[in-house]
């Protein structure tokens, strides 16, 4: 038998046809737990944990925070990489698991993003901080509660017509009937028209959302719905309007104080109290150069003329904007102004 293989290794196919089988990898059955090797390389699997950031998990599996990228292009389930969540699998695909090995892999000094764990990053001020680490302005039930000044009466898709207990006041878990056969609603206030403080000229309708609502069928003819959010009271002949998504607004990475100046046209529920986090509306908005999270002082619209505290940008529109207001050391009312 021995002369019998070592004849056969000394024709030059069988010895590569050897060497190949022996180079095949044996793969190891991996834990449930997600860790494991495979051919002497870590398994692409990893659990994200709370706080994680592609960022991050670049930077320690692949030893370079710039391939975040391709970790995300990789993992199609990720529609947003700023929100990645604890408990879900990522793909980190072996191939760079493998190029980033190498702690002398050379530098591509045309495509740096793309070279390996040896790139030198200067780090600028901001620059550094992947948006998932920061907090957002508001939370979603006072985004969508402040609503928005449209300057034309917006188009409704139908109306709360009665209600299957006979309430005139519904809230969270109620059902009610509509007019409209959708699957899906927000609960708006009836359009209320806004007057300039200054000028006493009509800038707009404050639509405000009350909550949504969600199809259930039809009861007795009837198309049912039930109200999935609610944020005040709803009430019969509130309207609906056709349901989107709408994306929460992040903290900026850095402070801005453009310099605009306006006047506070409206108040939310027609007053703030000193230290709640109550909302405003401005006369100023994209076409002006206001963004999300800008900041502006409030000045006190009769005299004297001193600050009364801080707001922050909300949400935009082309001419108007919703703010929160950070502080205040007085009730903050419409003919207030702000400025930098």
């Amino acid at each position: 038998m021995q002369m019998k293989l070592s004849h056969r290794l000394k024709n030059p196919a069988n010895t590569l046809l050897v060497l190949a089988l022996c180079l095949i990898p044996v793969a190891v059955p991996a834990e449930e737990s997600g860790k494991g090797v495979i051919a002497g390389i870590e398994k692409n699997n990893y659990l994200i944990k709370k706080g994680d950031t592609l960022w991050d998990i670049s930077s320690g599996k692949l030893k370079n925070p710039f391939l975040w990228k391709k970790i995300w292009k990789l993992n199609p389930y990720i529609k947003n990489p700023d929100l990645i969540f604890p408990g879900r699998s990522l793909n980190i695909p072996g191939e760079l698991l493998k190029t980033n090995a190498n702690t002398d892999a050379p530098l591509d000094a045309e495509n740096p993003e793309e070279a390996g764990i040896k790139v030198k990053v200067k780090i600028i001020p901001g620059k550094q901080i992947p948006a998932v680490n920061r907090d957002y302005l508001v939370s979603e039930n006072t985004l969508l509660s402040s609503g928005y000044i449209s300057e034309s009466l917006p188009a409704f898709a139908g109306k709360i017509t009665a209600s299957p207990d006979r309430k005139s006041m519904m809230g969270r878990g109620d059902f009610v009937f509509t007019d409209a056969g959708g699957p899906k609603y927000y609960i708006v206030s009836a359009p209320e028209r806004i007057f300039h403080p200054g000028t006493n000229d009509v800038i707009g309708y404050l639509v405000r959302i009350k909550g949504t609502l969600e199809s259930a069928g039809i009861e007795n003819s009837n198309k049912k719905a039930l109200i999935r959010d609610a944020f005040e009271e709803i009430l019969i002949g509130d309207h609906l309007v056709e349901y989107y998504s709408i994306d929460l607004p992040l903290m900026p990475v850095a402070e801005r104080r453009p310099l605009v100046n306006g006047v506070i046209v409206k108040v939310h529920n027609g007053s703030h109290a000193v230290g709640a986090p109550g909302v405003v509306y401005l006369d100023k908005g994209t076409a002006q150069g206001i963004h999300i999270g800008d900041l502006f002082t409030i000045i006190n619209g009769e005299e004297p003329k001193i600050p009364l505290g801080t707001l922050q940008i909300i949400s935009v529109r082309e001419k108007t904007s919703a703010a929160v207001v950070r502080k205040a050391s007085r009730e903050i009312a419409a003919g207030d102004t702000f400025k930098n």
